[in-house]
């Protein structure tokens, strides 16, 4: 008898490890005995705002791992579970050394969140405006550009560009259903993700069987 295989045949322990501290993070800062200080010291806020406590540098990536709600939660890690499968699959084409392979994955995504948290800046320098952010979508951002790149190298990445732009532009203008969304948080995370991608993914490997 034929054996069927899985619809999900999802065995990445990395994966796990990532999305299972980024929930945990989000159960803790949900007791009202801690959350608020993680909140004080996490939150990425423009340049100036008194809420800052000089702590910018480590908010740019501390603000990635923090989540609104249990929806934006999900969104992202839907994301990065789709995604990083992808880009793993890359990232251990081109290095072989599991070890390596999973540094480089990492580092896609903290470049990702590091790249959305500077557009985010720039972008309230921009309009002059103040707000908070917090999410990995930089982080995933970053991984959707990567995939791409794993895919079929610059044409597939210029196709996940396009896309990606234009899914933003659709989130924005419903951003009073969805709730507030940083477009210069995801596009700056996917630029910083095409940037790194050639640097730690092997292009066209996606294709590959394992």
């Amino acid at each position: 008898m034929k054996r069927r295989e899985p619809i999900f045949n999802i065995t990445e322990p990395t994966l796990f490890a990532f999305l299972g501290a980024l929930i945990a993070i989000h159960l803790v800062r949900q007791l009202p005995e801690i959350g608020p200080a993680i909140d004080k010291n996490a939150l990425l806020f423009p340049f100036g705002a008194e809420a800052d406590n000089g702590q910018q540098a480590f908010r740019l990536i501390a603000h990635g791992f923090l989540h609104g709600d249990g929806f934006h939660l999900l969104m992202n890690s839907a994301m990065i579970l789709i995604f990083g499968l992808l880009t793993l699959k890359g990232t251990r084409a081109k290095f072989r050394n599991q070890t390596i392979a999973v540094a480089a994955f990492l580092a896609i995504i903290l470049v990702g969140i590091v790249g959305g948290g500077v557009a985010q800046w720039a972008e309230w320098e921009w309009q002059n405006s103040f707000g908070v952010m917090l999410g990995a979508s930089g982080g995933a951002s970053a991984l959707f550009a990567a995939a791409g790149w794993a895919i079929g190298g610059w044409r597939h990445l210029g196709i996940f560009a396009a896309a990606w732009a234009m899914l933003n532009v659709v989130m924005v203008l419903f951003s009073g259903t969805i709730g507030n969304i940083s477009w210069a948080g995801h596009l700056g995370g996917f630029v910083a993700g095409a940037l790194i991608a050639p640097l730690c993914v092997q292009a066209f490997s996606a294709r590959k069987p394992d």
